[in-house]
């Protein structure tokens, strides 16, 4: 749990000025290949593949922008 909320944490602040869900997802991908490149370990140890793993960030977004709606 605590390597999500370093991924979640980090992405949510890229991310909390999109509001578009093409720029959601775009930012989404490279806070994905990011976070893979500067905490590989923490990425490894989740044991997602980056496909699973884009896509957890894209629920998190959408959480995000149904919050601030």
């Amino acid at each position: 749990m605590a390597i999500w909320r370093i991924y979640l944490t980090d992405s949510q602040q890229k991310m909390k000025s999109i509001t578009e869900p093409q720029g959601l997802l775009r930012e989404g991908t490279q806070a994905t290949r990011n976070f893979a490149r500067s905490h590989s370990a923490l990425y490894k140890v989740m044991g997602l593949k980056p496909r699973a793993f884009s896509a957890a960030l894209f629920n998190c977004a959408i959480l995000t922008l149904s919050k601030s709606a």
